[in-house]
């Protein structure tokens, strides 16, 4: 783990059960197959740290992102992702708009990266 004032970036890693293939088709975890995942986190105390540390965030992602990380955690989510579809659900994606259409077909629930019917 790296921290520094107000940011934190963890490495998880991941092994177990979590990798067993079988349960790709029974849930939308799309990262089964990664023998780890990092999580960055900001945290801001005052409003004026806030403005900083969004853009110091956003510079952190797309980095990544030019680096071929493209996977997301959906509980981590942000609105800076350039495809958060397939970054949080990979492949899965089209099998929870069908989810989506059946269960919720008024769109109730709902917010800027909720799935799509």
């Amino acid at each position: 783990m790296i921290a520094t004032p107000g940011m934190i970036y963890q490495v998880n890693t991941l092994g177990g059960k979590i990798n067993d293939a079988a349960f790709e088709k029974q849930s939308s975890y799309p990262h089964r197959a990664y023998d780890f995942v990092s999580e960055l986190q900001a945290y801001a105390s005052a409003p004026a740290h806030d403005d900083r540390q969004a853009v110091a965030t956003t510079s952190i992602l797309k980095i990544t992102e030019q680096h071929g990380i493209t996977r997301q955690y959906v509980n981590y989510c942000s609105l800076e992702f350039s495809n958060w579809e397939h970054a949080y659900y990979g492949d899965n994606y089209a099998r929870l708009q069908a989810i989506k259409r059946k269960y919720d077909p008024n769109d109730n629930i709902r917010h800027p990266q909720s799935v799509k019917a």
